[in-house]
């Protein structure tokens, strides 16, 4: 068992066309966790509801409060988990 939650949900039967899954991660253990995030050809629209965040081994920072675009991944990313990690995405087809 993850000491996470990761949830998908399907969009509506109109949106599936172009929208592959709404998507939540939340984290409120108290230490940090790294993980990984493995390519899957997607692009994703990310709102990070919760506190700040570092991915790709900690180079990139996204900010609480704000919303990212995350193109087509070529390589695995590595985020570091911290307490009070929310994040909500959409994933593209």
């Amino acid at each position: 068992m993850y000491p996470y939650n990761y949830v998908e949900f399907k969009p509506h039967q109109l949106l599936r066309k172009y929208i592959d899954a709404y998507w939540m991660v939340e984290y409120k253990c108290s230490y940090n966790l790294c993980s990984k995030i493995l390519p899957d050809g997607c692009i994703d629209i990310i709102l990070n509801l919760g506190t700040n965040l570092r991915t790709d081994a900690r180079s990139t920072l996204m900010r609480n409060e704000q919303a990212y675009l995350v193109g087509t991944m070529t390589r695995f990313k590595e985020n570091e988990l911290q307490p009070d990690t929310k994040l909500l995405g959409i994933r593209f087809r």
